[in-house]
């Protein structure tokens, strides 16, 4: 239960649901009541999907395009921590506000509720990097459906209710509140940010350690005694091409010498 339990405050942390209270509430005010429920549905089924995809499939889509994790984890790191700044200046409030602003239409009310309010004040680029970020070697059995999935389905729904009594919801809390609120998550969500980038730091060091155990490395620490490679080369072999490869094995007989 602990992973699912981090996992639920870091994908609230993230959606920060408590920000988009006065912006939903300035948002429902201009839409009949009877299409609020109908607009509700939409906007979950619009987020959930498409967090969905990103949990499951998100780490496979890095490998085609040839970006490993721990890459993401620090430039996800470096954005969220942005994204932590602006929540704490209250930049991403007003950006999101302006947002509103610019795009009502009653004439498209389906159309605006995904966008821009499914994607992307709810399902925004700091969730997409938060859910392909704890959902690393996602598998489809009930542990990594309850850990992974379920925190974010359940932090949307949460949302969306907020999205319904949002007016209530507004004159509950006070502006002021939804401030402060909204400081400490960004504090929080900076910690979180931080965390990532050791972590992926630590990630590399460890890959190190242990390729340097599992080699016989030469006298002068350069190459690799078995196939007279560097570390790396060995570490950045599969994503070479072709003409960078053969450039490597025509140099490994001058290194024969050299060992």
């Amino acid at each position: 239960h602990e992973i699912f339990f981090q996992n639920i405050i870091k994908i609230f942390i993230a959606v920060d649901p408590i920000a988009l209270i006065p912006i939903f509430a300035t948002l429902s005010a201009k839409i009949p009541k009877q299409k609020i429920f109908k607009l509700g549905l939409v906007i979950f089924a619009t987020s959930t999907s498409l967090l969905t995809f990103f949990t499951i499939f998100g780490n496979k889509f890095l490998e085609i395009i040839g970006i490993s994790i721990i890459s993401f984890q620090i430039a996800g790191g470096v954005f969220l921590f942005f994204i932590a700044f602006e929540m704490l200046f209250e930049k991403r409030s007003e950006r999101k506000e302006k947002l509103i602003k610019k795009n009502i239409n009653d004439d498209y009310l389906i159309s605006f509720s995904i966008f821009p309010i499914a994607i992307p004040l709810i399902a925004g680029p700091s969730v997409i990097t938060l859910s392909i970020l704890i959902s690393e070697d996602f598998t489809l059995n009930f542990f990594d459906i309850y850990t992974k999935l379920f925190p974010l389905y359940i932090v949307i729904f949460f949302t969306v209710l907020i999205f319904f009594t949002s007016k209530i919801t507004a004159s509950f809390f006070g502006k002021s509140v939804v401030l402060v609120l909204q400081k400490i998550f960004g504090i929080i969500l900076g910690a979180l940010a931080i965390e990532f980038i050791i972590n992926a730091f630590k990630l590399i060091n460890e890959r190190f350690i242990t390729m340097q155990e599992n080699l016989s490395i030469s006298h002068d620490g350069k190459y690799c005694i078995g196939c007279l490679r560097t570390i790396l080369e060995i570490s950045n072999w599969n994503k070479f091409g072709d003409k960078k490869k053969r450039k490597i094995v025509k140099q490994l007989k001058k290194r024969e010498t050299n060992v």
